[in-house]
């Protein structure tokens, strides 16, 4: 944890998260996976302090080693219900920007894949696909394509 020391010195007015799944890795390595995946990812993912007791209290009666661990980081490092409210804040304002703004779409694919697959389609009248074998195909380019 040489890193969050050094974030907390060098920047104190920054919050530090740590990636979930890397602390999960960690701790698989440590503890193994028997029967702790799901307590750990109750915890992390807890959306209030309840949740996250219920769950951290969950693992300490399965594993007191592995809740030990896991008590010693901070909880607003790599739980949700423990983080920043400015934070949250901001990713609730992004969340429902981006969905406000596909809400709007009239088609399933993005504008930019499909602006993508026009693209590919224009470029496509001027290929032509042989089938070789079951699996294989080749693909010619229709060089002398005069375009009218």
């Amino acid at each position: 944890m040489g890193l969050v020391k050094a974030v907390a010195t060098l920047l104190p007015m920054c919050t530090h998260k740590i990636c979930a799944y890397r602390v999960w890795k960690n701790f698989q390595k440590k503890h193994g996976e028997i029967g702790l995946r799901n307590l750990y990812w109750a915890a992390a993912e807890a959306r209030n302090v309840v949740k996250f007791s219920q769950a951290m209290q969950r693992m300490k009666d399965v594993n007191k080693e592995a809740y030990d661990w896991l008590a010693q980081l901070d909880p607003r490092q790599w739980s949700h219900h423990a983080m920043d409210p400015r934070i949250r804040s901001k990713l609730m304002e992004l969340i429902y920007f981006r969905k406000s703004t596909t809400d709007r779409w009239t088609k399933e694919l993005t504008p930019r894949v499909q602006l993508k697959i026009k693209k590919l389609l224009e470029c496509g009248r001027y290929v032509e696909v042989r089938r070789c074998w079951e699996y294989e195909f080749e693909v010619v380019y229709k060089i002398d394509v005069v375009q009218v």
